[in-house]
């Protein structure tokens, strides 16, 4: 399956915005992919960390590392809403139909990444 890069995670100022073009972005599965990588690398240079930490929950520390990783890279899940994606009109996704106008009711993506999260 080819993963969904369609969904906007950030935005870059873009000279050619101003002209037509549409805006520069990161798709929010790499912002997300990024941060979960980052996550793991810095519990891997804080060695003393890590083993504390660990320890405390009774994993393996490769274990413990991969649990950071994957929790850190749920993070903003919420970047995947309708709310969210609809602030930048060139980046809608076609996947979620006709764009919605710029003002959606709902939460932030901050809040709707905590109540995704939630679900069973």
């Amino acid at each position: 399956m080819e993963a969904n890069v369609n969904f906007w995670g950030k935005t870059f100022a873009s000279s050619g915005e101003a002209n037509g073009a549409p805006a520069t972005y990161k798709p929010a599965l790499h912002h997300l992919v990024d941060v979960a990588a980052v996550a793991a690398a810095y519990m891997r240079v804080q060695r003393s960390r890590l083993d504390r930490e660990s320890a405390l929950i009774g994993m393996e520390p490769d274990g413990y590392v991969n649990l950071v990783a994957f929790l850190a890279g749920l993070h903003d899940l919420g970047k995947f809403t309708r709310n969210f994606q609809a602030k930048v009109e060139g980046l809608w996704p076609d996947s979620l139909g006709a764009w919605p106008g710029a003002i959606t009711m709902g939460p932030p993506h901050w809040r709707a990444t905590g109540l995704l999260l939630q679900l069973d």
